[in-house]
């Protein structure tokens, strides 16, 4: 019974650290991008492969209705397709994206918006 009890609890915290990653993308892109000799945009892509993974797990799926579950997967591909476009112009880790870009990419990776 205690088992039964905490696999909700866990379930729910899978949901919540995806809304964190989500959350903190902005601080941990530019952590990785001064720490590391990775382009601002190979820094974001961290960030959109762990909301990925979150997304592909059964136990996150299964706290999501179908309609958001399709929304949110079809939003990320949108997101991964504006990333390729990007990758042609900001390529070289001196070659930093102006805020604007920044901020249109960081709303995209917000899926619960």
């Amino acid at each position: 019974m205690f088992a039964e009890n905490q696999e909700p609890v866990q379930e729910k915290n899978k949901l919540e650290e995806l809304k964190g990653i989500i959350k903190n993308a902005p601080r941990s892109t530019e952590e990785e991008f001064l720490n590391t000799t990775n382009s601002w945009l190979a820094c974001f892509t961290s960030n959109v492969f762990a909301v990925e993974i979150y997304l592909d797990s059964p136990q996150v799926k299964g706290l999501l209705s179908v309609e958001q579950n399709f929304k949110f997967n079809e939003t990320m591909e949108e997101l991964k397709m504006r990333l390729d476009q990007l990758k042609e112009l900001y390529s070289a880790r001196e070659d930093v994206p102006p805020e604007d870009i920044k901020q249109e990419l960081l709303n995209k990776l917000n899926i619960f918006r």
